[in-house]
């Protein structure tokens, strides 16, 4: 399955500079250049002026640009543009040391007081959540960054009190909300509470499909920058859920693309008809794959077609992601992100697309555990739905079973009960002796494995249907003992 490598915490400052040093230098001419957003507050008189720095938002950008900067504000001090790959490797030291480095014309000291770094080296870019500086050539598969976040001892009562009249003088309409400034002139959700620093490494590496119906061919292919080639990628199609002993196809070098980028490709004979899957791996990931999309073999346009297509424009309306929605995260930097929230309200919307009737309780009605009722009208099933974002099936279990006296009285026998606990974890954190208590009473239990079609490209929602239509497994005998007992 596509997954996260899991978050280092509690790095040091020398640490965490030293991993972004060396990721860099790993992925040697990807990156030309870095873009960055500063903020900070001026110390003195000087021209130019003495900085005290607050926030800093670098990423790095695959497409080359000349070192440039601009003062967007001057009270607090903000400033953007972009420095070269060795300008940004020679502040990265300079800051390492303690002290402060060229970014254009100016001398930026590093953030003070930031004593704890959390590291991701493999991770999708959560938009919503982390914002790039800059955007990256569009593509229809997601893309994976390795990225580097901390804050440390909260700011000064008086630093804090002075920004916050800033705010008001910067747009009197912004109710001083530092959240919504901070993503207008940061690029990111920094609550001014503490110093703050983001660095983004986004992967250049992309993929685009395409499917010619007259000569029954699907064309992948595979957008990257240096030094990846393409026998550093593996690509598996199939239907359904990823499956590692499908047929790998090596993509082959096939010049550049509009954004210059290297191009590679792999042509595969596939007959009409249904939703091809494509998986795109890199060699030396962790996870069995990085990057997915689905390519249309032929499904007539419809309106439940365009109905399921249209949860992920939905999402993006609201500048959300339904794939990060639906997976194991941290909460982003905005303080009103509840990942469990935003898990359930994902589902709701899934099954709205599929058709069902959708009755919501979230955490507004506290429903004692069912989070909501997705009616299939055609099945006559109520599929009754406890999301979770942790691995307590028993509580889940002990749960639902209080509140069956009071669900089945009131839609049976017209409607078929079919309750089931998904969470966003993998099937391997769930106890066996609770998962075989679910099963031995009726309840399916979904982990993050099937959940992996509502983060593709678009979101397979059939699939979805159909796990979640499927039924309960018979609970798995206890293991037996020494002597043949149980």
């Amino acid at each position: 399955m596509s997954e996260e490598q899991p978050i280092e915490t509690n790095i040091d400052w020398v640490t965490g500079l030293g991993k972004v040093s060396a990721w860099i230098e790993a992925h040697a001419g990807m990156w030309p250049a870095f873009a960055f957003r500063i903020l900070a507050v001026t110390d003195g008189a000087d021209v130019p002026p003495k900085l005290q720095t607050l926030a800093v938002h670098f990423q790095a950008s695959p497409t080359p640009q000349a070192t440039r900067s601009r003062t967007r504000l001057q009270a607090p001090f903000v400033i953007e543009g972009t420095i070269t790959h060795h300008e940004f490797l020679a502040l990265v030291e300079r800051w390492k040391q303690g002290a402060s480095g060229q970014i254009d014309y100016w001398a930026v000291p590093p953030p003070e007081g930031i004593t704890n770094f959390w590291w991701q080296q493999d991770v999708p870019v959560s938009g919503d959540h982390f914002p790039l500086v800059e955007d990256l050539p569009a593509f229809p598969s997601k893309y994976r960054e390795a990225r580097l976040s901390g804050g440390g001892a909260t700011l000064e009562q008086e630093t804090r009190t002075w920004l916050q009249d800033r705010l008001f003088d910067v747009n009197p309409n912004s109710r001083g909300q530092a959240a919504v400034f901070s993503r207008d002139y940061l690029a990111t959700p920094w609550g001014m509470d503490s110093p703050y620093l983001l660095i983004h490494m986004p992967l250049a590496v992309a993929m685009d499909a395409h499917y010619d119906p007259d000569g029954q061919q699907a064309r992948i292919e595979v957008h990257h920058r240096p030094p990846l080639v393409p026998g550093d990628f593996e690509v598996r199609v199939g239907t359904g859920l990823y499956d590692s002993s499908l047929d790998v196809h090596v993509p082959v070098a096939a010049g550049r693309d509009a954004n210059g980028w290297d191009l590679a490709r792999a042509d595969l004979n596939t007959p009409p008809g249904g939703l091809l899957k494509v998986w795109l791996s890199k060699r030396g990931m962790v996870a069995d794959f990085g990057w997915e999309l689905s390519v249309d073999l032929g499904r007539a346009r419809s309106p439940e077609l365009l109905r399921e297509r249209f949860v992920a424009d939905w999402y993006r309306f609201g500048r959300q992601d339904l794939s990060q929605e639906v997976a194991v995260r941290m909460p982003g930097m905005g303080k009103g992100d509840r990942p469990p929230d935003a898990f359930e309200l994902a589902l709701a919307n899934a099954f709205g697309a599929l058709g069902y009737s959708v009755l919501f309780a979230g955490h507004l009605l506290q429903s004692a555990g069912v989070d909501l009722i997705a009616f299939d009208d055609r099945l006559h099933r109520a599929y009754v739905i406890s999301a979770t974002t942790g691995n307590d099936l028993a509580a889940k279990l002990r749960t639902w079973l209080g509140m069956l006296p009071h669900v089945a009285p009131a839609l049976e026998p017209e409607w078929t009960l079919r309750p089931v606990i998904i969470t966003t974890q993998p099937a391997s954190s769930l106890v066996a002796s609770e998962l075989a208590d679910c099963q031995r009473h009726d309840v399916l239990v979904l982990a993050a494995e099937q959940l992996t079609p509502l983060a593709e490209v678009p979101p397979d929602l059939q699939t979805f249907a159909t796990l979640i239509g499927r039924d309960v497994p018979a609970p798995d005998p206890p293991a037996r003992g020494r002597f043949g007992r149980y």
